[in-house]
């Protein structure tokens, strides 16, 4: 309700710009006004370094879909077509479900669950590390993870439509989410397409510093005095 009685309203992302017009605002009221990512995180400075595992960076709960990319894991494991998985995620609501499923899984040896990481250096590294982040999630806000895992040439596989798809760009190895076949085969490739993966990765990088806090800052002042004026 507060919503629609407002003058402007700030979005980070164009699906969440279409979320907004399905709630009943009128998008001459919504501004996309992205996130940005702090310089701090940033390639490793050894480019040869080996990256070995797969990442996932989310809060454990139903809507970052970890049931699915469990299950679409072990299909590729059965095959021995992908490296091991590390989660770093807090335990959210209804995390248990999927905790015991994991404790189950035939692949058990192959999963590292961290819940979270003691510093930034550690978060960093977890991402230079990365072959690839897997963050096919139902539905998200924004995505800073893909973000963040983007700005340290990391390349990454989400879910066609949704706002971390847009925030990746023409780069992200979209997949459809509710598709575990689907999601196996994004992450297959993005496994055995060595050439793709890393002309990816580059492209990434490329689009991460366009998203600078300092943009955000810009936009959201612009957006303001948008608000200020309607007053005038």
């Amino acid at each position: 309700r507060h919503m629609v009685q407002a003058d402007v309203v700030l979005v980070p992302t164009a699906p969440t710009l279409h979320d907004a017009e399905l709630l009943g605002l009128d998008p001459q009221q919504v501004h996309v006004v992205p996130h940005g990512v702090s310089p701090f995180f940033c390639p490793p400075e050894d480019k040869h370094a080996p990256r070995d595992y797969l990442l996932t960076v989310s809060t454990i709960e139903p809507r970052k879909n970890y049931p699915r990319i469990l299950k679409a894991l072990e299909q590729c494991w059965d095959r021995d077509l992908a490296p091991n998985w590390i989660i770093l995620g807090r335990p959210g609501w209804e995390h248990e479900p999927f905790l015991e499923r994991l404790e189950r899984s035939r692949h058990r040896d192959r999963i590292t669950w961290i819940s979270h990481a003691e510093s930034e250096d550690r978060l960093r590294e977890l991402y230079q590390g990365a072959l690839a982040l897997i963050h096919p999630s139902l539905h998200e806000g924004f995505g800073l993870p893909v973000l963040e895992a983007m700005a340290c040439g990391t390349p990454v596989v989400v879910g066609e439509g949704t706002s971390p798809a847009w925030v990746a760009g023409n780069a992200g190895m979209l997949v459809n989410t509710r598709d575990i076949d689907s999601i196996a085969e994004g992450i297959e490739r993005i496994v055995a397409e060595d050439w793709w993966r890393k002309h990816a990765a580059a492209v990434l990088l490329r689009r991460s510093r366009e998203f600078t806090w300092e943009n955000t800052a810009q936009l959201t002042h612009r957006a303001y005095q948008k608000a200020v004026e309607h007053y005038g």
